[in-house]
């Protein structure tokens, strides 16, 4: 294809490119900031990975504030006004100060008489019910008495005032003026229970979040109300606000120090604009095919992608820099011939290099890899397009200044010592080195986060664990009666406090269980009948009793689901899909995670979750797949510099990469760093992008012996690309994200060691020819 057809054909494209993009991508583009996308799949079936994106889904919208004051007065005032304007936000559907609705719904009530406590029924097998009758009684006249959530008469031993009082959120709060309040170091504090509409992560809920929790936090210290917060709610409003930052100040500093680089260099405005036209296509291309393909962009992949601009950036610099082959001749249309080899060598292994991302199985990190690629092959083609027809000969100033900087990356000779001094550097390096996977160190989140929810959780006297059990059944009572089976080893085992639906509803064989262990009770001149004599009440009072016992409903698991006292529990019930039901034990303040994890030994349709453990084992698996996987792409890079530069000479580029990958590994030994899945894929990236210079030098000197002249354009070129890209990937090892800081401080050791190596084994001037 001619320049000039080409060019047409560019025009065209880019037409149609920023079209759609205008069109389609810019109104409908969303940025996802859930680092759930890190995590590769559970490995669950169908529907219990589906169960499983259930629990995540649900505990992310869960938001739980307390508003704290040296008074009473000074926190419930505080708390109102948080949730007034918590209320008028559409980013929440529910927000609960007030607690009336603790009171019993009118068909647990009825269904009472089922429903007991492990320590109740615990005393009644043993024979206890004077007993119980004596401490109702007690209680009857102690201050707590008149503030029970039952009457007498409906229930004179208090066994549903305690099964009531039993619920997990109770047991560390008392009521106050109808609500629930703690009460630590004096200092009292309200508790406030919302629920998120829809997914924190999700950009369009995450504006009107953002804007409620500030007003609402505002509105309490107006007050005098301090507020503390603890959910995945503020963790994401503040990745969000990071990620949009680090994408300004990364991406932004990355492309103006690029540009800057090329004013100095051309002292003209039109190489800069080149440059920067063939970056600026690049990602809004790679915008356009994420937006197709994923649809919603991920925030790690923007600030990933702030590193394209170091690479796309070398095609236009080898282009520009090609005017310093010839200053005083040379013509734009003549460019492409000179380059085509190192320009479509160097474009293949960076592509190939990116590509290895969509290996994994980390949907973030295959949303990486399309960018990528896809940014790069625009760039390169504006580059090969474009430029020639948009390019004009430049005025080039301190020539001799920037032939004396390319001259630096003169191919030289290092004396064997210092070689050997290197591989033992790197062979002590990499014996120190130690592999870290735990999913943990992908946390970011602000101190000042961290420290409420660690301030929230000493409040409430409760850790929250991740780790859970999950439950299946053929039928709800099938699956509650599971639930009671495993409750039942937590309890023996006392290894930590639990959240079951179960405990809201007992199975059916439960509670008929129940009924029979307390049908003595009820009967003529039963424990019942001499408590109310005792209290003055008439024989009528224990008939009417009686026959409420024998005619009472059992509770079924719809009855309560609604039931916003049992909020907390019904979360843990996940209903029927494909004729399987399914539910959650959770639990808090985990003391034997070995020996709850063999609770679930023999229970058929349990399964014990660790997720933290599950995630980081896969992360592991997928580190150890990317290093077989490094060693693949080793191979077939290997065949094509050893089809282009022979046998020796082929084996002699690829230690330019290759040694500098061993060295930095060495570097991160030495100095205490870990190796995980991260550094393992920046050092694909160090070789697909690395390997650009040993081309490029190689390039540059074949085309040298042919003109006759010595190959400056090219060491310019890759001086200047490495500089773009030390600029580009350093940026990211300042991230506040620790695994792009892994991957910067990766990039950036690889790519400077690359760049020395390849200079030192690079044939020389006076060389025979390359074949």
């Amino acid at each position: 294809m001619s320049p000039r057809w080409g060019f047409k054909a560019w025009l065209a494209a880019t037409a149609l490119l920023l079209a759609f993009f205008a069109f389609r991508v810019a109104p409908n583009l969303k940025v996802d900031g859930d680092l759930l996308a890190l995590l590769p799949a559970s490995g669950l079936d169908a529907d219990a990975e589906r169960a499983h994106r259930q629990i995540g889904d649900a505990f992310a919208r869960r938001l739980l504030l307390l508003v704290g004051g040296e008074t009473f007065a000074v926190a419930h005032a505080g708390a109102q006004a948080l949730s007034e304007r918590l209320r008028a936000s559409p980013a929440f559907v529910d927000v609960r100060l007030e607690i009336e609705a603790s009171k019993p719904a009118a068909v647990e009530s009825r269904a009472r008489f089922g429903l007991l406590t492990p320590a109740d029924r615990t005393r009644l097998l043993a024979g206890g019910g004077d007993a119980l009758s004596l401490q109702a009684r007690r209680a009857l006249y102690s201050p707590a008495g008149f503030a029970g959530l039952t009457s007498v008469r409906e229930d004179p031993l208090g066994l549903f005032e305690r099964y009531l009082n039993d619920a997990p959120l109770l047991r560390d709060a008392a009521i106050e003026g109808g609500v629930l309040v703690l009460r630590r170091d004096q200092h009292v504090w309200v508790v406030v229970l919302t629920e998120i509409r829809g997914n924190p992560f999700d950009q369009a809920v995450q504006p009107e979040l953002a804007l409620a929790l500030d007003e609402a936090r505002a509105a309490a210290a107006l007050r005098g109300a301090r507020v503390i917060s603890s959910g995945v709610a503020p963790h994401a409003v503040a990745a969000s606000k990071r990620a949009r930052a680090e994408t300004v100040w990364l991406g932004g500093g990355d492309l103006l120090a690029c540009a800057l680089l090329l004013l100095l260099v051309f002292r003209s405005l039109r190489p800069m604009a080149l440059g920067l036209l063939s970056v600026g296509l690049g990602i809004v291309a790679a915008l356009c095919c994420v937006h197709a393909l994923f649809g919603p962009v991920h925030f790690l992949t923007l600030v990933f992608g702030t590193s394209l601009i170091g690479v796309a950036m070398d095609y236009a610099l080898h282009f520009l820099c090609d005017q310093f082959r010839d200053p005083q001749h040379w013509r734009p249309i003549d460019a492409p011939a000179h380059i085509r080899s190192s320009l479509l060598l160097g474009l293949g292994t960076a592509v190939l290099g990116y590509a290895t991302f969509a290996t994994t199985s980390l949907p973030v990190l295959r949303q990486i890899a399309v960018f990528a690629a896809c940014g790069l092959i625009v760039a390169a083609a504006t580059v090969w397009l474009a430029f020639p027809s948009l390019s004009r000969p430049a005025t080039l100033h301190g020539v001799a200044r920037w032939n004396a900087l390319a001259t630096l990356l003169r191919p030289r000779s290092a004396r064997a010592w210092i070689w050997l001094m290197l591989a033992a550097f790197a062979g002590g390096g990499l014996m120190q080195l130690q592999t870290a996977d735990d999913i943990r160190l992908l946390q970011s989140s602000p101190p000042q986060l961290l420290a409420e929810e660690q301030q929230v959780r000493s409040l409430l006297g409760t850790a929250v664990d991740s780790r859970y059990f999950l439950l299946e059944g053929d039928s709800a009572q099938q699956l509650l009666e599971r639930e009671e089976a495993l409750t039942a080893r937590i309890e023996a085992l006392q290894a930590a406090r639990y959240t079951a639906f179960s405990q809201a509803v007992p199975s059916l064989k439960r509670q008929a269980a129940n009924r029979q262990l307390t049908a003595a009770l009820y009967q003529p001149g039963g424990v019942i009948a001499r408590h109310f004599s005792v209290l003055g009440f008439g024989p009528e009072t224990a008939t009417r009793l009686r026959e409420d016992f024998a005619s009472a409903p059992w509770l079924l698991p719809e009855d309560v689901r609604a039931n916003p006292r049992l909020q907390h529990q019904a979360a843990q019930w996940l209903g029927e899909s494909n004729g399987r039901w399914r539910s959650t034990v959770t639990l808090a303040d985990v003391q034997d995670a070995e020996a709850l994890a063999r609770a679930a030994d023999g229970l058929p349709g349990v399964r014990w979750r660790d997720p933290v453990s599950e995630s980081s084992a896969a992360l592991a698996s997928q580190r150890r797949e990317a290093l077989r996987l490094l060693v693949v792409v080793y191979g077939l890079i290997a065949g094509v510099l050893i089809a282009r530069y022979g046998f020796s000479e082929g084996l002699r580029a690829l230690a330019a990469p290759l040694g500098a990958s061993l060295l930095t590994l060495a570097v991160l030994g030495w100095s205490g760093q870990t190796l995980n899945l991260f550094t393992v894929l920046a050092l694909l990236l160090v070789l697909g992008i690395g390997n650009d210079y040993v081309i490029f030098l190689r390039e540059g000197q074949r085309e040298s012996r042919s003109s006759g002249a010595p190959p400056i354009s090219s060491r310019l070129a890759v001086g200047l690309a490495a500089m773009t890209a030390l600029l580009a990937f350093g940026g990211l090892a300042f991230s506040a994200t620790p695994f792009l800081r892994s991957l910067g401080l990766t990039l950036v050791l690889g790519i400077a060691l690359t760049l020395t190596l390849a200079v030192f084994t690079a044939p020389k001037d006076a060389g025979p020819a390359l074949p």
